[in-house]
């Protein structure tokens, strides 16, 4: 006989099995993306739908919420909605983003918060594969080796990190070949990858299909800490849905 507990993590995981499809599409992208400046500073526009962020111990990321950088180390999982016959790029970005005070003549309204965002800056790219297979990274072919978080600037009490996950569809297989040339990682990224828009303008048919990002910050602001039992039913929900 199941237990009330195992009873509510059950329900939990079957509700949370549809929020991708549900909640996270449409009108409502527009305000997590535009609201915060990500679109268009960091990505060309709004994506279809949010890609899942996974870090070690089954930390589940949640869109535009801040994290210790203890919180996100190593390499996270990324999964989004993908077909076996398609071909993707995943590109990480990192920025620098202040927040500023208002001045005190401005009206702060009830459950409002006395700052505003100012757009993200110097921005670099964190990771970036092409000719990625369903969700599987290895398959790709790395332009940008993942960037260890001693070679990028570390949030303070002036500022944090924001890190915008993007997922793109192919229109075909790129094939773009990584040599110590003109095909060099550096000068692959400045050709196709900055901005962000060259890499659209070069692949016509390529589609944002997934997007993601969150906040690694200096102090806690209603830091999320996430390892409850509850939370990783839901990533088992999540992995088992993406299996195409």
């Amino acid at each position: 006989m199941m237990t009330k507990g195992y009873m509510l993590c059950f329900f939990i995981t079957l509700l949370f099995s549809d929020i991708k499809s549900e909640k996270y599409k449409g009108t409502h992208l527009s305000t997590i993306f535009e609201d915060n400046l990500i679109v268009p500073h960091l990505l060309p526009n709004n994506p279809e739908e949010l890609c899942t962020i996974i870090y070690e111990p089954n930390l589940i990321i949640s869109t535009a919420q801040p994290y210790y950088v203890y919180q996100i180390q190593g390499l996270p999982e990324i999964e989004w909605d993908s077909k076996s016959e398609k071909y993707y790029t995943v590109v990480v970005l990192g920025a620098i983003q202040k927040e500023v005070q208002r001045p005190t003549t401005v009206s702060v309204l009830e459950n409002d918060t006395n700052y505003t965002l100012q757009c993200p800056v110097q921005w670099w790219h964190h990771w970036v594969i092409v000719d990625v297979r369903k969700n599987d990274l290895k398959t790709g072919t790395i332009i940008q080796p993942f960037t260890v978080n001693s070679n990028v600037p570390q949030p303070n009490d002036t500022h944090k990190l924001v890190f915008a996950f993007a997922v793109y569809e192919q229109p075909k297989k790129l094939k773009l070949q990584v040599d110590d040339n003109e095909n060099s990682p550096k000068a692959l990224l400045e050709r196709y990858f900055t901005p962000l828009s060259k890499y659209v303008e070069s692949f016509k048919e390529t589609v944002l299909i997934a997007g993601n990002y969150f906040y690694a910050v200096f102090k806690p602001q209603g830091l999320v800490l996430d390892s409850s039992p509850v939370r990783n039913l839901l990533m088992k929900a999540i992995k088992n849905r993406m299996v195409i």
